[in-house]
């Protein structure tokens, strides 16, 4: 019995210590990873309540500073800093999901923010799950024009939750093509065009633009800016950090002020684990933003870049700036500069004898860099806008950006990046059959051509061959893109009519689509583009109809065979044709009136589309009149509704008319005009 009570009390004691232990640890994990510790999903919300949003500002205790958090992707910052200074501080939440201009609106509501949180993934702009953005172009213009003070020149600290946000133009582990397509593959639906991806590239990665560091410290003059200047942590990441800097300051609302103190505790505790660089606003920082866009006279700006241009980096630093300046001036004097004011035309003289300079803009242009050359295109557009190219020469070195690129097929990344190029710039692009791939085109090549629009014979001929390739997606993409190259040459067209019969309805539609944008006018390839109506597919019969609408056909017999199409067993047939015969103002008054009968059909949208091609077709004749004076005592209420607007756009004067309305109860639409 004492050896049973021995050993029970042994159990005992190490079962105490076992769960002494347990609590310890359980404490020491809440401690050292939960300072201001969150049990549960109810319980975070709860840490949001005191959370003041935008519009309930007249809730702020104005005996206390305020922390502005811009949340535009996770909350988890936005937690850690209310939980810690909630106390001392009032907390804002300027992002109003609802609202659109919720930047805008948050600066004239005149809030002092002393200490700035934003958060967000980055590239140039600040965007995430909450569907709003925020670019560092529109801070910038915004801290210009001092119309935001409260919100960037007031506060003591911003904080930077994004990659890059405090970036040099060090490199890292990626390059410049990397970047550009990190941003434009995994956000382009929502954020990046393939132009914008790659211009944050180069503020990233090349001599172009300033730093983003630097517009940053320009943006924020007066505050300590903590950001990163590669790859950031997530806010679930950087979460146990924070709580750990806020606790080693125990005074927040006084160390704020100061600066050294917390950057010092920042350093600690964020240094060893992530890509930290906090740098510090300056007042005194040139910014072309604030210079290029102020009310100063043209020739003080034209100044200013003349000696920019005299300084080492000055050309491609602010390329982007100057380049979009001389694109405001050509708008207020036009293109050619024997229109400017003489004054303006000498400064720019200046720029054009800066032999250094134009070097330096040579050097950039002499090989195409990967994942910039929509960049390397604005750079020459700003050379020939300058003076230093002429259109010969602009076109040769447009040939050296983008024609090597056709030498092997194109790669997804490739074709969207040509596609994306400015191709409305004063130069041209002359490729020809020895520029192209010798094997096989591929369907990223051929998309790309839509772009391009190439003249060269040669490239249309091979390319009209890929309309027999048997996949059958190459044939529906060659034929969209000759849809939009538009090319003048009869055997082009007479190509796309033999695509009339494929045995693919998708091709056979893009075919005709196509034959619409050429605007053909061959009487036999309008009459097979008829004869398509019949096509045993609607969508087939739809775009054929579509087409010879946009063809504007006069052939009487073509209008006919659409007039059949009214009849068509498929809406969208019925829709093509009514719009087509609208557009083509036919003045067989027979169909006139098979286009009054479709005010009854029973889908909405041909009803609709019938009577703005009714009321396209001036003038209608006295038998129209007569059947949709008919319509008024139709037993469907939007029958009648809709015979009356046509009445009433057709014959606006006519007091016959209006009398009629008046009768049957639309007096009121009339009375509206």
């Amino acid at each position: 019995m004492i050896f049973k009570a021995k050993y029970f009390y042994i159990f005992l004691t190490f079962f105490c210590i076992y769960i002494s232990f347990l609590f310890i640890k359980k404490n020491y994990y809440k401690t050292e990873f939960n300072v201001f510790s969150f049990s549960s999903e109810d319980e975070n919300e709860k840490t949001l309540k005191n959370v003041i949003g935008l519009k309930d500002l007249k809730l702020l205790n104005p005996s206390k500073p305020t922390v502005c958090n811009i949340t535009i992707n996770s909350d988890d910052e936005k937690k850690v800093f209310n939980a810690a200074l909630r106390d001392d501080f009032n907390v804002v939440e300027l992002v109003d999901e609802d609202n659109e201009d919720w930047f805008e609106d948050s600066c004239k509501s005149g809030i002092q923010c002393d200490i700035l949180v934003i958060s967000g993934h980055f590239g140039g702009s600040f965007f995430g799950r909450s569907k709003h953005s925020l670019s560092v172009t529109k801070i910038e213009n915004m801290s210009c024009t001092g119309e935001c003070a409260g919100i960037l020149r007031k506060p003591k600290e911003v904080f930077l939750f994004g990659c890059n946000t405090t970036a040099g133009k060090e490199r890292d582990s990626r390059t410049a093509e990397d970047y550009a397509n990190i941003l434009y593959n995994e956000h382009r639906d929502v954020y990046f065009t393939r132009d914008l991806a790659e211009y944050y590239a180069a503020l990233r990665y090349s001599p172009i633009g300033t730093e983003i560091q630097d517009q940053m410290i320009k943006s924020f003059p007066n505050a300590v800016i903590y950001g990163f200047h590669s790859v950031a942590p997530s806010g679930q990441n950087i979460e146990k950090q924070l709580k750990k800097y806020f606790k080693e300051i125990p005074s927040y609302k006084t160390s704020y002020k100061s600066h050294k103190g917390n950057v010092d505790v920042w350093n600690k505790f964020m240094a060893p684990y992530y890509n930290i660089r906090t740098v510090f606003g300056d007042n005194d920082k040139v910014n072309p933003i604030c210079i290029l866009g102020s009310d100063e006279p043209i020739i003080n700006k034209l100044s200013w870049i003349n000696s920019v241009f005299k300084t080492n980096d000055g050309v491609l630093r602010y390329a982007p700036n100057i380049h979009q300046f001389f694109e405001t001036l050509e708008r207020k004097f036009g293109k050619n500069k024997d229109q400017w004011p003489k004054e303006e035309v000498t400064y720019v003289e200046y720029l054009q004898f800066n032999s250094d300079a134009k070097k330096t803009v040579q050097d950039f242009l002499n090989k195409p860099i990967a994942g910039l050359i929509t960049v390397q295109m604005t750079v020459l557009d700003l050379g020939y806008k300058i003076g230093w190219f002429s259109k010969s020469e602009g076109d040769r070195i447009i040939k050296n950006l983008i024609g090597v690129s056709y030498l092997e097929n194109l790669t997804l990344s490739e074709k969207d990046s040509i596609c994306s190029y400015n191709f409305n710039l004063d130069f041209d692009l002359f490729l020809d059959m020895s520029d192209m791939p010798k094997e096989k085109w591929n369907i990223h090549t051929i998309t790309s051509l839509a772009c391009i629009k190439p003249r060269d014979e040669g490239i249309l001929i091979n390319l009209a061959g890929y309309l027999k390739d048997s996949d059958i997606k190459i044939r529906i993409t060659t034929a969209n893109v000759f849809g939009r190259i538009k090319p003048k040459s009869e055997k082009i067209h007479w190509a796309l009519a033999e695509s009339l019969k494929d045995s693919d309805a998708g091709v056979r539609s893009s075919a005709a689509s196509a034959l619409g944008d050429l605007k053909i006018e061959s009487e036999k390839i309008q009459w097979a583009l008829a004869e398509s109506l019949k096509d045993s597919d609607a969508g087939v019969r739809s775009s054929a109809a579509s087409a010879l609408g946009d063809l504007k056909i006069e052939s009487e017999k073509i209008q006919w065979a659409l007039a059949e199409s009214l009849k068509d067993s498929d809406a969208e047939v019925r829709r093509s044709a009514s719009r087509s015969l609208g557009y083509i103002n036919t003045q067989i008054e027979a169909i006139h009136l098979a286009l009054v009968g479709l005010l009854k059909d029973e889908d909405y949208d041909v009803r609709q589309i019938a009577a703005d091609s009714l009321i396209s077709i001036l003038p209608l004749g006295e038998r129209v009149e007569l059947k949709l004076i008919s319509l008024l005592s139709d037993s469907d209420e939007e029958v009648r509704y809709i015979a009356a607007v046509v009445l009433s756009e057709i014959r606006p004067k006519s007091a016959r008319i209006i009398n009629l309305l008046k009768n049957a109860g639309f007096e009121y639409f009339f009375n509206s005009k």
